[in-house]
């Protein structure tokens, strides 16, 4: 029988894997690790992950309910489950998903993302606008989130807007690549504008380093 050293060494291996991505050898680790503490819930949610990211989607699922069972309403594995979702191109599961994450935990910014990208993809962009403000007002410092928004104004014809707030954001913050490449897009599409875009283009490449 396995120590309780022994796991634990066999979990940091276990994630050292999933941070290399090598996820065949963490599905191996972690089932290991399943026979000896069978029913616990980060070991089956890891495992679930490892399977979708090898696009083993029903091996995934079965493991998800299985999470489930072990703790029910749990925003991690409604969260996953929507990633896996994604992974398999199923956006109206993949939104519910996240939908469910946010009922059980209003708070998860990541759950918030994840249905404003969804929502511009089924070009919804009106409701995507109100979800990036939604979170731009809870969490300000997002930028990364104002350069999303901004993309979202464009897509609704709200080009005036969206020029404004990447204005706004590089005026704040000078090196803001992001937001002067998102700008720049918009220039190209502009009549009269396609040198400030260039310009902008070059700004951003310059001040990349390696």
């Amino acid at each position: 029988m396995a120590t309780e050293k022994q796991i634990k060494l066999l979990i940091e291996k276990g994630n050292s894997a999933i941070n290399s991505k090598q996820w065949k050898e963490a599905i191996k680790i972690f089932e290991e690790i399943d026979k000896i503490q069978p029913n616990t819930f980060p070991i089956i949610l890891n495992l679930a992950s490892c399977f979708t990211n090898i696009s083993n989607y029903e091996k995934a699922h079965e493991l998800y309910d299985e999470a489930d069972k072990i703790q029910p309403l749990s925003p991690e594995v409604n969260y996953s489950r929507g990633i896996c979702f994604e992974f398999e191109k199923r956006d109206v599961e993949a939104l519910e998903s996240f939908k469910k994450t946010l009922r059980i935990n209003k708070d998860n910014i990541d759950a918030w993302i994840k249905c404003a990208e969804i929502l511009r993809r089924q070009d919804k962009h009106k409701e995507a606008i109100e979800v990036y403000v939604y979170i731009s007002e809870k969490n300000p410092n997002r930028a990364d989130v104002m350069c999303d928004l901004a993309d979202t104004l464009y897509e609704n014809n709200q080009k005036t807007e969206a020029e404004n707030l990447l204005k706004k954001l590089i005026d704040y913050n000078p090196n803001h690549n992001e937001a002067k490449i998102v700008l720049a897009r918009i220039y190209h599409n502009t009549p009269g504008k396609k040198e400030l875009a260039i310009q902008l283009e070059k700004e951003a490449e310059g001040s990349i380093t390696f």
